[in-house]
């Protein structure tokens, strides 16, 4: 429901509307969108006059199908695949090391400027349909895979690791092998805060909650709210009164 301010018209509010729907211009060069190099400058062209971040995420709905990566976005993976609606922002990059497994970017996902995923030998991401990753955030999948359930939400500069390295004394850590306890894996609807980071082995339940600024070294139950370094258990989510 729109409400209307004191001396508005109609004819104002549906100009006000149809200012918030793409034009004839986006519309057209959204047509031509791909992952191609042809098919980026579409849509480079297409957001021309939009604002740059949330006011573009319009452009990945403008036709069954489609989804949008901003031309300033560094795709270097032969193994992207993207759904439909999707919205790639400026300055995302997505990498694939030696060997690296494939990122599958799942229906509706947002990836939001700055955000780093990349995938090395073994390694794996799966952005389920509606996932939120918010600026700044690193997703790194080497030696196991990276899951991430339907409507999770990341907020600014999360960090989640899918393997550590060997530490025996005696050679520097950055020469020793990579090791992985089996991945990461989060359910849907999970809630993270701004700054977590989350360690390989993890596994965490639909519905959680990961306070700000904590560490998450072992699996967080469905429904379970945590915090701190290391998170710990706080209680569980209350149900509606």
């Amino acid at each position: 429901m729109i409400r209307r301010l004191k001396g508005e018209s109609e004819g104002t509010l549906t100009t006000a509307k149809r200012k918030n729907q793409p034009g004839v211009w986006a519309k057209f060069w959204m047509s031509f969108a791909g992952l191609g190099p042809l098919g980026r400058v579409a849509m480079g062209l297409a957001s021309w006059g939009y604002p740059p971040y949330y006011g573009r995420v319009r452009l990945a709905g403008i036709r069954r199908g489609c989804y949008f990566v901003d031309i300033d976005a560094q795709l270097h993976h032969p193994g992207l695949t993207v759904g439909p609606r999707a919205f790639i922002d400026e300055r995302v990059l997505i990498y694939a090391d030696v060997d690296g497994g494939p990122v599958e970017v799942g229906e509706s996902v947002r990836l939001y400027r700055d955000t780093v995923i990349q995938t090395g030998v073994g390694g794996s991401v799966y952005l389920g349909p509606g996932v939120r990753i918010q600026t700044g955030c690193f997703l790194s999948a080497y030696r196991g895979s990276l899951r991430i359930g339907r409507g999770t939400g990341l907020a600014p500069h999360c960090r989640i690791y899918t393997y550590n390295h060997q530490a025996y004394r005696g050679t520097p850590v950055v020469e020793q092998p990579l090791v992985s306890k089996g991945g990461v894996t989060i359910g849907e609807h999970v809630w993270i805060g701004a700054g977590v980071t989350i360690m390989d082995g993890v596994t965490i339940g639909d519905g959680a909650v990961i306070g700000a600024g904590s560490v998450v070294t072992r699996d967080v139950e469905a429904d379970a709210i945590v915090a701190g370094v290391p998170a710990k258990f706080i209680k569980t989510r209350e149900c509606r009164p």
